[in-house]
């Protein structure tokens, strides 16, 4: 599984691709119910969605410097961000891999062909909001959370 660094502003965190593109998707799909949402928001998510799902080869590529441009921009993704965590809270653990393969991120060979714990995405997503709110630690620099991590 491939890995990505997730930056911002010259700061930033690893996240397995895995990880990150279901995060991006999940980002995508809350974006995508909010009726109103700004121009540049609504272009963030089909920027999210394509990198999410088009598995390029070369990583996810969220591209923060280019959309969190102020803070108000901050504030909505750090906002959203956080609604999706809390629907995180709500999962069965392990989230199973039919839902993950309903979402479609990878690309064409994108496929996870087991149940996969919660945490593996609420890690990324806790230091995605981290590293918008600026308190993202000097050793918190690696989200993915290795099956040798997991307890037994």
């Amino acid at each position: 599984m491939g890995s990505t660094t997730v930056e911002w502003k010259g700061r930033g965190f690893e996240a397995a691709d895995a990880s990150l593109s279901v995060w991006l998707e999940l980002l995508v799909r809350e974006i995508r119910a909010i009726e109103d949402a700004p121009a540049w928001l609504r272009d963030a998510a089909d920027d999210w969605h394509l990198q999410a799902t088009a598995g390029f080869g070369f990583g996810v590529e969220p591209a923060l410097d280019r959309i969190v441009v102020d803070d108000e921009r901050r504030h909505a993704i750090i906002e959203i961000s956080e609604r999706v965590l809390t629907s995180l809270d709500a999962w069965s653990d392990p989230v199973s891999a039919d839902f993950l393969n309903e979402l479609e991120v990878g690309g064409p060979d994108g496929f996870f062909p087991s149940d996969l714990p919660v945490e593996m995405f609420r890690r990324v997503g806790r230091y995605f909001v981290k590293l918008l709110e600026g308190s993202l630690a000097a050793d918190e620099v690696d989200s993915r959370l290795l099956w040798d991590d997991q307890p037994s």
